[in-house]
C-alpha cells in the first residue's frame, strides 16, 4: 500500500511542475508580445517626448552634468541641427571655442546662452569671432552654452575661472527667458537643472543639486532606454513623478517685476560713434578696445 502511494506521488509531482512551467512560459510569452506590440506602436506614433532630443547633435551639447544640469561634451565634434545644420567642435573645457592655452594678451570672456554659443551659426559667423578680427591684441573666449540661465552661467564661470583667468567678463542676458531659467528646475521640455530658491533669511541660494538625470539623459546615456521606447515611456513617467516641476516665483510676482522693469529707465550701450566721441574728449581709457563694462547680477 505504501509503495503504491509513493509511486503515485512520484508520477503527480512532475505533472504539477510541468504545468507550472507551462503557465509561466505562457505568461512570459503574453508579456513579451504585449511589450513588442507596445514598442512598435510607440515607434509608429513617434511621440515627441520620447525622442532622443529635439534634433541631431543635441546629445553632444546636452550631456548630463550633476552641477550644471547639462553641458557640452569636452573634445566632441559633430553636427547640430536647429533651423539649419551647423558643425560643432568643443574644446577640452566643453566650450565651443578653440583650445585655450597660455596667452599674454588681456582676456575677455563672453558668457551667455545660445546667443553666445551660436545657435544656427557656424563658429566663424559668431560675434566673438568678429571681435577677434577687430581686436587682435585681445584674447577673447566664448563660453556660451545653449539653454543656460544666468544661474548656470554663474556656476560655469566659477568652474572655469581658474583656467581662463579673464580680465573682463561680458554677460549676454536674454530678457525673454533667463528669468524663467533661473527660477525653475525643468526647462525645454524635460531637461532638469539647478535653480535659485529664496531662503527664509531672504537670500537666494542654489537648490536641486546634485541635478538628477533628466529623461533625455536616460534616452542618450543608458543603452537599454536608448534602444527601447517602452523603457523611455517608463523612465519618462518615473522622472516626472519623482522630480516634478518647481517654480520659485508666482506668475503674478513675475509680472509685477516685469512691469517695474518696463517703467524703469533704459540705457543704451554705446557703439563705435560713442566710443569715438569719448576718445575725442580724451576720456581715460584702460584698454584699446571699445567695451562698455557694466555691473550685473542674476535677475530672479
Amino acid at each position: 500500500m505504501d509503495a503504491s502511494n509513493s509511486s503515485a506521488s512520484a508520477v503527480k509531482k512532475p505533472t504539477g511542475f510541468r504545468r507550472l512551467v507551462k503557465e509561466t512560459l505562457t505568461q512570459l510569452a503574453i508579456l513579451l508580445a504585449t511589450l513588442a506590440v507596445t514598442e512598435v506602436a510607440l515607434r509608429v506614433i513617434d511621440f515627441r517626448d520620447l525622442r532622443d532630443g529635439y534634433g541631431r547633435g543635441y546629445p553632444l551639447v546636452f550631456k548630463h552634468d550633476p552641477e550644471l544640469g547639462w553641458a557640452p561634451i569636452p573634445n566632441s565634434r559633430g553636427e547640430f541641427h536647429g533651423s539649419r545644420t551647423i558643425s560643432l567642435a568643443h574644446n577640452s573645457l566643453g566650450l565651443r571655442d578653440v583650445e585655450l592655452g597660455p596667452d599674454a594678451r588681456p582676456t575677455i570672456l563672453v558668457i551667455g546662452d545660445s546667443l553666445v554659443w551660436g545657435y544656427d551659426a557656424e563658429a566663424s559667423e559668431r560675434f566673438t569671432e568678429l571681435l577677434r578680427q577687430e581686436l587682435p591684441s585681445t584674447h577673447i573666449v566664448n563660453a556660451g552654452v545653449p539653454g543656460y540661465g544666468t544661474d548656470q552661467e554663474y556656476l560655469l564661470l566659477r568652474r572655469i575661472w581658474d583656467t581662463v583667468r579673464p580680465d573682463v567678463v561680458i554677460l549676454v542676458f536674454c530678457t525673454s527667458n533667463d528669468r524663467d531659467d533661473n527660477t525653475s528646475n525643468l526647462r525645454y521640455g524635460g531637461y532638469l537643472k539647478p535653480y535659485l530658491a529664496q531662503a527664509p533669511d531672504g537670500e537666494w541660494r542654489f537648490a536641486g543639486q546634485p541635478v538628477p538625470w533628466s529623461r533625455f539623459a536616460y534616452f542618450n546615456e543608458n543603452a537599454l532606454v536608448h534602444n527601447l521606447w517602452v523603457a523611455r515611456a517608463a523612465v519618462s513617467a518615473f522622472v516626472q513623478l519623482r522630480y516634478p516641476a518647481v517654480r520659485t516665483r508666482s506668475d503674478r510676482a513675475a509680472r509685477r517685476h516685469d512691469a517695474r522693469l518696463r517703467r524703469g529707465p533704459r540705457r543704451q550701450i554705446p557703439g563705435r560713434a560713442a566710443v569715438a566721441r569719448a576718445a575725442d574728449r580724451k576720456l581715460p581709457a584702460d584698454a584699446e578696445y571699445p567695451l562698455h563694462v557694466v555691473r550685473w547680477r542674476a535677475v530672479v
